[in-house]
């Protein structure tokens, strides 16, 4: 009986090794711990894919990564920042096509899985969206980094329509907050009021913003400050904020995630492209 047994399995991993070697990765059903030792004996019979286990929880998933032998030197910097700048401008097959040779070696990072799943995401591929998103999930708690879309996965799986899954995608990407950067363009305002010397309010007034990106923009610079360690700066701005009558729940969680991760941004090795030489000022502290 046990050989019949190890014999479906090699069976079962023949086919999804055929699955693996196209999508780069595949997530399998939970099992128990005995069959996943089986599956990761019979794994190893194949030079080109790694096992391991997802899941903090019995019974637990078996991931299979494909990492076939890649002659010559990876560019790994150089991969990742043409996938992420072609995630950016919408183009998910080239962002695919540049992430999926950082996990043919070593042991990839879990943002590596994240852009991928969300690639794919975009797309319309949800099935294997959520399979990479998973696998981000588990090795970001591994590692201590702070990318988890648990949540994500399960709007996936109830069919939430498409509109919140989107949303939610950017929201668990780059952060809500720098979501909103990048949609509203917040370097050239920046550069509009450094230009014209004026303080925020007036910026927002000049630019005729609604009262949601005027909000928006507001956070943007609390976060620019708590970047740059100017604690006070940062808490003034986000007092401009809570003083406001206008707040959309965009805005809530914006002012959320500043909250919470308002000490931590100083440590964050942040794309220098997205920090600016700031002196804003506030209406009130213009005056004096």
């Amino acid at each position: 009986m046990e050989q019949d047994n190890y014999l479906e399995e090699r069976e079962y991993i023949s086919k999804k090794y055929r699955e693996v070697s196209k999508r780069g990765v595949v997530l399998l059903d939970k099992m128990n711990k005995e069959k996943r030792k089986v599956i990761h004996q019979i794994i190893k019979e194949y030079k080109d894919v790694a096992s391991y286990d997802i899941g903090d929880v019995e019974p637990k998933q078996v991931a299979l990564r494909y990492h076939p032998y890649v002659k010559g030197k990876v560019h790994f910097k150089k991969l990742k920042d043409e996938g992420t700048a072609a995630y950016k401008n919408g183009d998910y097959d080239e962002c695919i096509n540049k992430y999926l040779p950082l996990l043919y070696f070593r042991e990839p990072r879990a943002f590596v899985y994240a852009h991928i799943g969300l690639a794919y995401l975009k797309k319309g591929k949800k099935k294997i969206a959520m399979d990479y998103l998973t696998i981000a999930t588990s090795i970001s708690r591994l590692e201590g980094s702070r990318l988890d879309y648990t949540d994500l996965v399960k709007s996936i799986k109830t069919s939430m329509d498409e509109r919140n899954i989107v949303m939610r995608e950017e929201d668990f990407l780059q952060g809500v907050v720098e979501s909103n950067y990048q949609k509203l363009d917040f370097r050239k305002i920046i550069d509009y009021l450094n230009k014209n010397n004026l303080d925020i309010e007036s910026t927002i007034s000049k630019l005729e913003l609604n009262e949601e990106e005027g909000s928006i923009v507001i956070l943007l610079c609390a976060y620019q400050y708590f970047l740059q360690n100017d604690t006070n700066k940062g808490n003034e701005f986000l007092k401009v904020y809570e003083k406001s009558g206008f707040k959309t729940d965009n805005t809530k969680r914006m002012y959320q995630e500043i909250i919470k991760n308002r000490k931590i941004y100083p440590a964050k090795n942040e794309d220098k492209t997205y920090r600016l030489a700031l002196t804003i000022k506030t209406k009130k502290s213009n005056k004096d």
